[in-house]
């Protein structure tokens, strides 16, 4: 998904500073279940938009993929992602970042640079799937204008049924668990696509390992995402708090169905009704 006007992109950021909890909500207040039935890939982009200017999009959803944020998997609140693979190559996914094309194709500013990864995880739920201990994937979405003399698109992938023995965990259906990328970089692994595999070679690499070797070449994140991978295999599922953070800025989304109108009502009431008291007081 690269795009030439990175090259003009890829040394801005989106500002911010510190660290934040972003509820990133449904479009619809019943929750969301975006899905495409045919092979040509189809996007819906979100009304919500982080903290430091963060844009949503579900994208690369085909083949009968489903993707949208509802409440069937609550973790923190009410809700979470939810992520559906029918099998006969279903895909679908929601990538955050600075900003996406009608076509979900990233336009930047970046998020920041590769350089300074600070945090990166996530919360995971396996309801069911053909497939032992699989989860979500989450990538991170890297372009580089300058790698070697020349520009470099590519994803760094966490896929836990990618690799066998020390590079894929045993996950237990039916239950969350986190897994916490950054704290592990050193028994992680996540395998290069694109540019990065044709530079570096498609083997899997430890979180640890990829940091070292693009340290220095100029590649900054133009997108976090999380789904599921183009498969023939089954699985229903989730992802919440996906935590992400450049340097001191650290932020973590929870995703939750937009509230219904009565809820909000009562929420607003009982908001007068504080204000009310402490005139009063």
């Amino acid at each position: 998904m690269m795009r030439n006007s990175l090259l003009v992109l890829a040394g801005l950021a989106l500002a911010s500073v510190g660290s934040a909890q972003t509820i990133i909500n449904a479009n619809n207040p019943s929750g969301d279940a975006f899905t495409n039935a045919g092979p040509s890939v189809a996007t819906q982009a979100l009304t919500a938009t982080g903290a430091y200017g963060e844009t949503f999009v579900y994208r690369n959803v085909r083949n009968g993929g489903m993707v949208g944020i509802d409440s069937t998997y609550a973790r923190s609140g009410t809700g979470s992602l939810h992520l559906v693979g029918t099998g006969g190559n279903a895909q679908s996914e929601l990538a955050f970042g600075g900003g996406f094309d009608a076509n979900g194709n990233i336009l930047g500013p970046s998020m920041g640079s590769i350089d300074n990864l600070s945090a990166l995880n996530a919360d995971f739920y396996t309801a069911s799937s053909n497939l032992s201990n699989a989860m979500a994937i989450l990538r991170l979405e890297l372009f580089s204008a300058n790698d070697g003399g020349s520009a470099s698109y590519g994803q760094l992938v966490f896929d836990n049924l990618w690799g066998t023995g020390p590079e894929s965990m045993a996950w237990t259906f039916g239950q969350w668990g986190n897994v916490d990328l950054f704290a592990n970089a050193n028994s992680i692994y996540l395998r290069g696509t694109s540019g990065l595999a044709s530079r570096y070679g498609s083997a899997q690499r430890t979180l640890a390992n990829w940091l070292t070797t693009l340290n220095g070449k100029g590649y900054d994140i133009f997108s976090v995402n999380a789904g599921w991978g183009q498969s023939v295999n089954q699985f229903d599922g989730a992802v919440d708090n996906i935590t992400f953070g450049v340097g001191a800025n650290i932020r973590t989304y929870n995703f939750e169905p937009v509230p219904e109108p009565a809820t909000m009502a009562a929420l607003g009431l009982g908001a007068v009704a504080l204000i009310r008291r402490r005139k009063k007081a």
